[in-house]
């Protein structure tokens, strides 16, 4: 009682305020929105950026600003307007010449007919239609309740002074029929989010679910479909136009067509594109987290709307924070594939560490990496996490998590930030986190199969595909030839000892002299690898360490028998591109972390360690090495 006498009081005075002052109120409203309400801000901004991406941060924000101020122009008018005399009324709305001559022969059909309204500035005004055209049949208006019972009674007594018949969309729907079927008409809201209950299309490319009770109802009884909007002329001004919507008679066409239409509106001028209430989030068919990497809906005219392609436009904005350790990043690659399969409408973009971009652009599995500079100074890399707000993400993935990547991921402003929580923390700024089920145990559960668990509960519908890469170095390995990464970034403790390294190398010659011994390796493992050649015959041991182009990698990996190394970025690169690895385990767990890709690898643990961690490698002896290589090769 108390709300509704509030608003009663706030619309009367301000029927009577001078319009000059009320406009004034509308564009200081509209300004401090846009500049104070952080959430609806990033809603109406992020909006526009998807459907005009090409335009400029300048125009869009212009376009923001003043479809804001509309907002509260029709919300005011709304409080108004049961204040107005029919008279004002009259001078503020009117009805165009052309669409009375659209509407005339319609009606001399005696048919009905539905009005679809897209939700513009001024929609109040079309409850003014059945004065503005006397001659029309009896008109109902399908409308959704606030589910407070005294503020409906009196909105629906104001909307219907002129004669429609307010139908609640909760249980209006037999009197609607019944109102058609009569030769009357309907007016239904059509471009607002329809929830579970509507049918999947595209708006501006990206997926949405739209109302189909006005195709239903179109197809049910044959009848006219015409769209009915007011179109603002100067505040609180408008005149109400009328288009026939062309397209067949059923309730796919008529759903999707008036989109095609609305869109084509929109685009036409900036006046018509700020008239649409961008600041509702028009696209949130999927808020919910388990749908996040999936399309699942009870209804789809997706393909119909993308001319039977089965195709879809890549424009929601899904990135993917990829862990900074190389190894990680390689086991987050067939998730991503899995990704792209399992939601065919994401925009893929990956935030990773500068020095891995490059390799992650040649895998092809997203539209775009954005490379973390390196920032000696922490404030300068939150800086470039806070720029990229304006590029305004849909959904933001974290694989590597920390405080500091929870950071990062916030200062974007994606509304949608899901990453798994660790170490017992209870604090998160992921806007949905993730915390490990009791039935798994981390420390002996391998990282992918915790990944995949994490996914699945986010929607993703496709196995993680763990083939090698399918790269053009296909040659056969040299008979002779064996690969050693005998270093790596790895701590002292995960590196096998060089002389457990010089021993299996000294072992293997006295059975095959002719082998090639390559050792692979960065700039910083030359020290190493120079110790483990030291006194071998060139030709039999080769120190190629510092050269670390990952093509050339490939091609030499490819071309050995079979790598050999521990825990490190090498050897998974490695298995990744398929060649046959050999891994030696200690302190670190294969169970954990071992090889992921579907290629030949044999994993070597210390004896009676069943595989788990805390172990040193050089519980591993050379002999043990050399034994399953013997049985191998």
């Amino acid at each position: 009682m108390i709300l509704l006498l509030t608003i009663k009081c706030a619309g009367w005075l301000i029927a009577h305020l001078p319009e000059s002052i009320v406009a004034y109120l509308c564009q200081g409203a509209g300004f401090l929105t846009l500049h104070l309400h952080r959430p609806r801000r990033q809603t109406i901004l992020s909006n526009l950026h998807h459907a005009f991406p090409k335009r400029s941060e300048e125009w869009r924000r212009r376009i923001a600003s003043e479809s804001l101020r509309r907002f509260f122009e029709t919300v005011f008018f709304s409080l108004a307007s049961p204040y107005f005399s029919d008279k004002r009324y009259r001078q503020m709305v009117t009805l165009s010449e052309e669409s009375r001559q659209i509407i005339t022969p319609i009606l001399n059909q005696n048919r009905g007919g539905v009005a679809i309204l897209p939700h513009f500035a001024l929609a109040e005004a079309t409850a003014l239609f059945p004065l503005l055209v006397p001659e029309i049949p009896p008109v109902g208006v399908v409308y959704r309740p606030f589910g407070k019972p005294l503020l409906d009674k009196w909105l629906t007594q104001n909307r219907s002074r002129f004669g429609a018949a307010m139908l609640p969309r909760n249980k209006g729907f037999n009197t609607a029929l019944a109102l058609i079927r009569d030769g009357g008409w309907i007016m239904v809201l059509f471009d607002q989010n329809a929830g579970e209950k509507g049918a999947l299309i595209t708006m501006f490319d990206r997926v949405a679910s739209a109302t189909t009770l006005p195709g239903l109802m179109v197809r049910k009884f044959q009848v006219p479909a015409v769209i009915l909007f007011p179109e603002r002329t100067a505040f609180w001004r408008a005149t109400i136009i009328t288009r026939i919507l062309e397209c067949e008679k059923d309730e796919a066409s008529v759903t999707t067509a008036s989109h095609r239409w609305l869109e084509h509106y929109l685009a036409e001028n900036d006046d018509h594109c700020a008239n649409w209430l961008w600041a509702h989030n028009r696209w949130k068919f999927q808020q919910h987290p388990s749908k996040q990497l999936c399309i699942t809906h009870r209804k789809s005219f997706l393909f119909l709307d993308n001319k039977n392609e089965r195709q879809i436009s890549r424009n929601t904005r899904l990135w993917v924070r990829i862990p900074n350790q190389f190894p990680d990043a390689l086991m987050v690659l067939p998730f991503l594939k899995a990704i792209r399969k399992s939601r065919d409408d994401v925009e893929l973009t990956l935030i990773a560490p500068e020095t891995m971009s490059t390799f992650l652009r040649r895998t092809n599995l997203a539209e775009d990496v954005l490379p973390i500079p390196i920032q000696p100074r922490l404030s300068k890399r939150l800086h470039f996490f806070w720029r990229l707000r304006d590029m305004y993400p849909d959904i933001y993935i974290l694989f590597d998590n920390s405080s500091l990547t929870e950071t990062e991921a916030w200062l974007t402003g994606c509304p949608n930030r899901f990453g798994i929580l660790r170490n017992g923390k209870s604090l998160s700024l992921l806007s949905h986190p993730w915390e490990i089920p009791n039935d798994l145990e981390v420390s002996n559960t391998h990282q992918t199969t915790i990944w995949t668990r994490f996914l699945e509960e986010l929607g993703l519908q496709v196995d993680p595909d763990f083939s090698p890469l399918n790269d053009n170095f296909h040659q056969n390995p040299e008979a002779n030839r064996i690969g050693l990464i005998c270093g790596g970034t790895s701590p002292l403790g995960i590196r096998w000892p060089i002389e457990h390294w010089r021993s299996l190398v000294k072992a293997y010659l006295l059975m095959v002299p002719d082998t090639e011994f390559i050792l692979y390796g960065s700039n910083s493992d030359r020290k190493i690898t120079t110790k483990v050649a030291e006194g071998f015959a060139e030709k039999n041991v080769i120190d190629r360490a510092g050269k670390t182009n990952l093509s050339w990698l490939t091609s030499e990996f490819k071309s050995c028998r079979i790598v050999i190394g521990g825990d490190t970025g090498g050897l998974h690169f490695a298995n990744f591109i398929g060649a046959r690895v050999m891994a030696i385990y200690g302190p670190t767990n294969p169970n954990a972390r071992g090889p992921i890709f579907n290629a030949p690898r044999e994993i070597i643990v210390p004896k009676n360690s069943s595989g788990k961690s805390g172990h040193a490698t050089e519980e591993i002896t050379p002999q043990m090495v050399f034994n399953r290589l013997e049985a191998i090769l």
